[in-house]
């Protein structure tokens, strides 16, 4: 009896090891059609706390990860777009290792076979796709706009090798939703498009800034007004209106009601089809709108963006399949120097010499719509300081321009030293195009931004946006550097990231 038992207890223990050891791909399947995030699932009990998981794509080492466990199964999930990843058969294999001795062991593998198809697998018309947006009245669009911005202080020669990424590291996000809903739609294909913000998902409030006030600050959905706006199927904007809210006469009203308004309109399309095998038609004359606000004028407005203001160069960049529906990319892109379009100055020897806007636009090919928009905007003011004590000097800190181009205004930190500088972005670039009204009230203080002087330095200069001030001065410091100029350059970058919500 007693050695039946342990026979038993033998046999169980066996069945258990084996059943850790089973260690295997259980999806993907063999032969499965993949794209986008593939996730690997394994089976949790063939894991401990002491496992690690190697991944070889085609034979090549890729990288050793610690799965994440979930509810059933362990997995890791593999980007591939990020990875960059081409179309076309991929070998996956999967090699346990457990450390012994401070030393990996292999303790088992798996492996499968897929089939990436992230642009292959979208069919393109032979009379090319003639992208159009498809507006049907009582539908809507919600997307989650993320707003990252940061100003730099850099040498000319670190100018021309930063990244818009790493420049922004660590910088802090805004996020806001914008919902556009379809009220009208017209037989030649215009389209009445309702822009709101809204609240965050199950709550009655949002934090933002906006170009009024540029400190985080609690909206309520009561205050988030609508603007309107007659739009073509390419996107081109044809006329927009402001509506203002009127207490009724003999109502307690809300006389001094404060509305916040939005502008952010979509991107435009390009004017014509794309042919991706005709070099000449993958390019084309393009141009950014974005949005302007003129609350001064709100009652005579039949505009509210930037139009073709801001021409562009639209790209197409090919077809690939992004949160699951197939798109087709373009990206525009604006870079000049000493940019008329963006009011050059040339002030106290600081120049705007350099700026540029870039987005990428994914068009879902399925919902006629744009689910995407990654932009950034960067803006160059060269200062040239001449220096004249000996002395190591530190670089000031950097002030704000004008509160009416929707930087933060005010005054510039002072700084150990050296040159400080105004922050310096066109209309309609910064933050979320956000404008605040105080209907009955004064407002003056929420549409000048007035700013002020740097820490005991001469002032900078704001562009003139609608009702900018001046811009924020050099920043004063102990001393400065040793004889001779210095170049500095201030550089602003902003990046948005518009997605449509599911």
């Amino acid at each position: 009896m007693k050695k039946a038992l342990f026979l038993a207890l033998a046999a169980g223990m066996a069945i258990s090891a084996f059943a850790q050891s089973n260690f295997t791909i259980v999806k993907p399947s063999e032969g499965a059609r993949v794209r986008e995030t593939v996730r690997l699932l394994f089976p949790k009990a063939s894991l401990n706390k002491d496992n690690y998981v190697g991944i070889y794509l085609n034979g090549k080492f890729l990288e050793a990860v610690v799965p994440t466990m979930g509810a059933n199964y362990a997995f890791f999930d593999l980007d591939t777009k990020a990875r960059g990843i081409v179309d076309g058969p991929l070998a996956i294999e999967t090699v346990l290792y457990q450390d012994f001795a401070d030393r990996p062991r292999i303790i088992d593998r798996s492996s499968v076979n897929v089939v990436v198809g992230n642009s292959a697998s979208i069919d393109i018309p032979a009379s090319g796709l003639d992208l159009r947006y498809r507006f049907r009245p009582g539908t809507s669009w919600t997307y989650t706009l993320r707003n990252r911005m940061a100003a730099s202080n850099l040498s000319e020669f670190s100018a021309g090798t930063a990244r818009s990424e790493s420049l922004l590291a660590g910088a802090p996000e805004e996020k806001i939703r914008i919902q556009y809903s379809i009220d009208d739609a017209y037989g030649d294909g215009d389209g009445l498009v309702r822009m709101q913000a809204l609240p965050r998902k199950g709550q009655d409030n949002a934090v933002f800034s906006t170009s009024g006030n540029p400190e985080p600050t609690r909206y309520y959905d009561w205050q988030m007004a609508p603007v309107y706006l007659r739009v073509n199927n390419k996107g081109e904007e044809e006329w927009g209106s402001i509506p203002r809210y009127f207490p009724l006469n003999g109502t307690s009203g809300e006389i001094f009601r404060t509305d916040l308004y939005g502008s952010i309109p979509l991107p435009v399309l390009p004017t014509r089809a794309i042919r991706p095998e005709s070099p000449a038609s993958r390019t084309w004359s393009a141009f950014f709108q974005l949005g302007s606000l003129d609350l001064d004028k709100a009652d005579e407005a039949t505009k509210v963006t930037t139009g073709r203001a801001l021409p562009a160069r639209g790209e197409f960049l090919g077809v690939e399949w992004e949160m699951g529906h197939p798109c087709a990319r373009y990206r525009h892109t604006l870079g000049q120097r000493d940019p008329n379009a963006l009011r050059n100055a040339n002030v106290a020897g600081e120049v705007i010499n350099a700026s540029n806007i870039s987005e990428d636009v994914f068009f879902a090919l399925d919902l006629r719509t744009v689910i995407k928009v990654d932009r950034t905007y960067t803006v160059d003011v060269r200062q040239v300081v001449q220096r004249r004590n000996a002395g190591a000097g530190a670089s000031g800190g950097l002030s704000g321009s004008g509160g009416g181009t929707g930087v933060k205004p005010g005054a510039g930190s002072l700084g150990q030293g050296g040159l400080g500088g105004a922050w310096m972005m066109p209309d309609g670039l910064p933050n979320f195009f956000l404008r605040m009204q105080r209907q009955g009230d004064d407002d003056e203080g929420l549409r000048q931004g007035g700013g002020r002087r740097g820490g005991g330095g001469k002032p900078g200069i704001g562009l003139p946006g609608e009702g900018g001030g001046q811009g924020g001065g050099i920043g004063g410091g102990a001393r400065s550097g040793g004889s001779g100029n210095q170049v500095r350059i201030m550089r602003l970058t902003v990046s948005q990231q518009m997605i449509l919500e599911k």
